[in-house]
C-alpha cells in the first residue's frame, strides 16, 4: 500500500499530517537546514496545512489515489516554487492551473491525462 490510499484511508488530522511529514522528509531537511528555527518552524506548518488541505479537498471529492497523489504533487511544487522565489499570489495562481493544466491533456510524455477539462 502506497502513500496515497494511507491518505485515503486516514480518518485523523494527525495520520494525514504524519503521513505527509514522512513523504516530504527530504524537504523538511532542506527547509529545516536553510532558515533559523522560527522560519522553519513557520513555513513547516504552513505546508502541512496546505497539504492536509489538499489531501480533505480530494477526499471529499471521491478522488481516487491516483489523482490524490496529483494534487498533494502539485500543492507541493506550488508552495515550493511561491516561497523560494517569492511569488506573488497571482502569480502562484498562475502556476497552479499551468501545472493542473498539464495533466488534463493527454500528451506523453509532457501530460497525462489525469483530470478533465
Amino acid at each position: 500500500e502506497n502513500e496515497s490510499h494511507a491518505l485515503l484511508k486516514s480518518t485523523k488530522s494527525s495520520e494525514i499530517r504524519n503521513i505527509l511529514k514522512e513523504c516530504f522528509e527530504k524537504y523538511m531537511a532542506f527547509l529545516r537546514e536553510n532558515n533559523n528555527l522560527i522560519d522553519f518552524e513557520y513555513k513547516s506548518e504552513i505546508l502541512l496545512d496546505l497539504l492536509e488541505s489538499a489531501v480533505l479537498s480530494s477526499k471529499e471529492y471521491n478522488f481516487s489515489a491516483e489523482k490524490l497523489s496529483v494534487v498533494v504533487e502539485l500543492t507541493f511544487r506550488v508552495f515550493q516554487a511561491s516561497v523560494d522565489e517569492i511569488l506573488s499570489f497571482e502569480k502562484s495562481f498562475g502556476l497552479a492551473k499551468e501545472h493542473l493544466l498539464k495533466h488534463a491533456l493527454f500528451r506523453p510524455p509532457h501530460s497525462i491525462m489525469i483530470f478533465s477539462l
